[in-house]
C-alpha cells in the first residue's frame, strides 16, 4: 500500500469510528430521553396518586380548618359568625360520611363529631335567640285580639 491508500484507509477508519461514536452518542441520549420520560412518566403517576390522596382528605381538611376558625370565633364571642362557620363544617363532615369509604370507626368518629358541633351549634342559637324570642314573644302578645285574653290562665 502506498501512502496514499494508507491515508485513505486511516481516513476510512476515523469515519467510521467518528460514525460509531456518532451513534453511540444517539443512542446514549436515546437511552437518556427514554429513561427521563419513564422517570417522567412516574413523577406524573406519583404526583396523581397523592392528588387522589390529597382529594380523598380534602374535605375533612377543610373541616378542620374551618372547625379552628369557628372555634377562634366562639373564643371571641362572635357568635354569629361561629355558628354560620360550625355548620359549614358540620356539612363537610356530613358529604365526607356520604361519599367517603371509610371504615366502620372513622365513620362512628365522623358521626361523634358532627354530634358534638351540632350540640354546640344548639348552644348557640340559644345563645343568640333570646334576643330575638323574647322581641317575638313580646310582639305577638301585643298583637293578640283582646276576647283572646280571657282564655290566657295567669294562675
Amino acid at each position: 500500500m502506498n501512502n496514499n491508500e494508507q491515508d485513505n484507509s486511516k481516513d476510512l477508519k476515523a469515519n467510521i469510528s467518528n460514525g460509531i461514536n456518532s451513534i453511540k452518542s444517539s443512542i446514549v441520549n436515546s437511552e437518556d430521553k427514554l429513561v427521563l420520560n419513564k422517570d417522567s412518566k412516574e413523577n406524573e403517576s406519583q404526583n396523581h396518586i397523592e392528588e387522589q390522596n390529597d382529594d380523598e382528605f380534602i374535605r375533612i381538611t377543610a373541616a378542620h380548618e374551618i372547625l379552628i376558625e369557628a372555634q377562634t370565633c366562639d373564643e371571641q364571642e362572635n357568635y354569629s359568625l361561629a355558628l354560620h362557620l360550625y355548620r359549614i363544617c358540620v356539612d363537610f363532615l356530613l358529604e365526607e360520611l356520604m361519599f367517603a369509604n371509610g371504615t366502620e370507626q372513622s365513620r362512628i368518629y365522623l358521626r361523634e363529631k358532627c354530634a358534638a358541633i351540632m350540640d354546640r351549634i344548639d348552644i348557640l342559637k340559644t345563645k343568640l335567640d333570646p334576643i330575638s324570642s323574647s322581641a317575638t314573644n313580646q310582639s305577638s302578645a301585643d298583637s293578640l285580639p283582646i276576647d283572646q285574653f280571657e282564655s290566657i290562665n295567669l294562675s
